[in-house]
């Protein structure tokens, strides 16, 4: 397989995690299973053994069993039973559905949240961590990754309060940690017990959502985290409390994550309804992470999203943002940066949901600029009713889940997924990345029931 060679100009974030689900296509996780209940088993075949990370070499993240080939991870659900948790194998033809994972739910409102992607226990594979529901008491489990793909999830010894948001090395001594946003569970990780605990500076809940990179250059995993709101709770009067923040910015230092000061992004993600989202990547190729954020619901400049460049003192200090304008009021709904083209330059990957049949969701790709950011005018969009989509794909409504190099030539591939109206039948679309960007005339699909998942009553 072919990635990029050391000195290539794009990289994904050194410690960054990888979300699930990025656009609105597929609903977003809660977990459990019925009390007192076992996990149920996975099911599924594997592909051919690969290999671990060399020693001292970084851990390619998307890489669960080693063999060069990105594999996609992620929840299905649904109402009638919950949540699974399914992985799906890369090969040289890309996304394998015969080469899968699946863990089912256990039930109505039962089964498995996002999962972040960490080397957890320093054995060169990545592990995926994610909220399991069981009954009324959630807990967090691994699933460690190896030659053949994942393990049975197994339970992580951190607190039954701690949920996990981020995973990076925020204390650089080499070892993944996991974060809530008020705790950190150091690493190396052994048996499931993390090597140490630590609690993250500043006063503040629970984190929402984190995004995580090395956005000062200094070796250590930063993090940006969201947090609930809702400005309805705090104008009820005529002198309302003051609202809690909607985002907040730490570095990672040998002690874990401090809070610093980061008001220009924390303006640029806010929202009446709460914050926007984030994504990381070196957009510039300076070796520095760079953050790309969009405003949360209900902000009064919708439409747009903002690159803040990462800096020797943290994003925003040193280039100044660009903002990046687009067509509508819900253009840049979901980011991601990869490269898609294969000219070893980053990508951005985002999207503008529709309103279903009289207006197609579409997913966006902005190529870089020369300029080290992104040309939004030489934008290629895929809409839900392309004419050159698979027959029988019902796409109306559809959204990004990850941009994986599935089939390993050095390309990201877009993995979506497409539910019909009537919520019986989801699919899976993989669209390869090819040198004018996405290959729509290659698209390649596959439904939900190959993975054992059954979205809707018969």
């Amino acid at each position: 397989m072919k990635r990029p060679t050391a000195g290539a100009k794009w990289r994904a974030p050194g410690a960054a995690l990888c979300c699930a689900a990025l656009l609105s296509g597929c609903g977003l996780l809660t977990a459990g299973e019925p009390d007192g209940g076992a996990a149920p088993a996975p099911s599924g075949t594997r592909p051919a053994a690969g290999k671990p990370a060399e020693p001292g070499q970084p851990v390619h993240l998307k890489d669960l069993n080693g063999d060069g080939y990105d594999d996609f991870a992620g929840p299905l659900t649904s109402r009638e039973h919950g949540t699974s948790l399914v992985v799906v194998y890369g090969s040289k033809a890309g996304l394998h559905p015969g080469w899968h994972t699946t863990l089912p739910g256990g039930g109505p409102d039962s089964g498995y949240g996002s999962p972040l992607r960490a080397d957890l226990d320093g054995d060169g594979f990545p592990d995926l961590v994610a909220l399991r529901q069981r009954g009324k008491k959630a807990e967090t489990v691994a699933l460690h990754g190896g030659r053949r793909g994942v393990s049975q999830p197994r339970r992580l010894s951190v607190p039954d309060a701690f949920r996990p948001t981020a995973a990076g090395d925020f204390d650089g001594d080499g070892h993944a940690d996991l974060t809530g946003g008020r705790t950190i569970q150091f690493g190396p990780f052994k048996d499931g017990r993390p090597a140490r605990t630590g609690r993250v500076s500043g006063d503040h809940g629970a984190a929402q959502g984190g995004v995580t990179g090395d956005f000062d250059g200094d070796g250590h995993t930063d993090a940006l985290f969201t947090y609930p709101y809702d400005a309805d709770d705090y104008e009820q009067n005529d002198d309302p409390p003051d609202g809690p923040p909607q985002t907040a910015y730490f570095r990672g230092g040998p002690q874990g994550l401090t809070r610093d000061s980061a008001e220009a992004i924390g303006s640029a993600m806010g929202g009446y309804e709460g914050p926007g989202g984030a994504t990381a990547g070196d957009v510039d190729g300076d070796g520095i992470d760079d953050l790309v954020v969009s405003p949360g619901p209900g902000d009064l400049e919708p439409g747009k999203l903002t690159l803040f460049y990462g800096s020797k003192s943290g994003p925003g200090g040193g280039r100044s943002p660009e903002v990046l304008q687009g067509r509508g009021s819900t253009w840049g709904s979901g980011t991601e940066i990869g490269d898609v083209n294969g000219d070893r330059k980053a990508d951005l990957l985002t999207g503008r949901p529709g309103f279903h049949l009289i207006d197609p969701d579409k997913l966006i790709l902005l190529p870089a600029s020369a300029k080290g950011g992104f040309d939004v005018a030489a934008g290629q969009t895929v809409s839900g009713d392309d004419k050159e989509l698979p027959d029988g794909v019902e796409a109306f409504t559809f959204g990004a889940q990850a941009l994986l190099d599935a089939d390993g030539d050095g390309r990201q591939d877009v993995v979506a997924f497409t539910q019909r109206h009537d919520k019986k039948d989801g699919r899976f679309l993989v669209f390869p990345g090819g040198p004018d960007g996405l290959d729509v005339g290659r698209v390649r699909h596959f439904g939900s029931e190959e993975l054992g998942v059954r979205l809707g009553r018969p």
